[in-house]
């Protein structure tokens, strides 16, 4: 789901559950004869038969409730890039297993501790972007240039797609933690 859809789900699952609570405690004074059925139903018909805006409101909560509806059901299909396209037919890899092959770049190199890998599609290539937390005492600049040149020689001779250009933001430097000794 995209997120306007989320927000909108929301606010009317926050309406569903004051509808919820407004029903259950006039369950509960039927229950107790605080009220009668029949004065109930007089109120609501004097309130909402025959109101336009009734039937207008209602329209719209039952609109948005199918669109909900369908925009769950609705298949998200994961991206891809295409490696090569030809009379047997087009080969595609996902992004998710490029994330894996630079993952793996990235884990063969002991000066990073944590990356995390986001990839935008351009019209003939990749672009890579890493998210990264180094060691302490690592020279940034040359780990960077190593790691830029690893990813994208591995990405491109393993998957075959073109890798335009690998973005680098190191994030921290992973702090070093002594123990206590007793």
């Amino acid at each position: 789901m995209k997120l306007y859809d989320r927000i909108i789900l929301g606010i009317v699952l926050v309406l569903a559950c004051l509808i919820l609570a407004v029903v259950s405690a006039m369950a509960v004074l039927f229950s107790v004869k605080a009220f009668s059925l029949t004065h109930l139903w007089t109120r609501l018909e004097y309130y909402f038969y025959g109101r336009w805006e009734v039937g207008v409101v209602g329209g719209i909560f039952f609109m948005v409730s199918l669109w909900l509806l369908l925009s769950g059901l609705r298949s998200q299909k994961a991206p891809q890039a295409l490696i090569s396209s030809g009379e047997l037919g087009s080969v595609n890899i996902s992004f998710n297993a490029v994330q894996n092959l630079v993952l793996k770049v990235t884990r063969d190199m002991e000066e990073i501790r944590d990356v995390k890998v986001k990839i935008k599609q351009g019209k003939e290539s990749l672009s890579i972007i890493l998210q990264v937390v180094v060691v302490p005492d690592v020279k940034i600049p040359e780990l960077t240039a190593k790691l830029q040149k690893a990813v994208k020689d591995y990405v491109e001779s393993m998957a075959g797609i073109a890798i335009k250009d690998v973005s680098i933001n190191v994030e921290n430097i992973a702090g070093q933690y002594k123990q206590n000794v007793k």
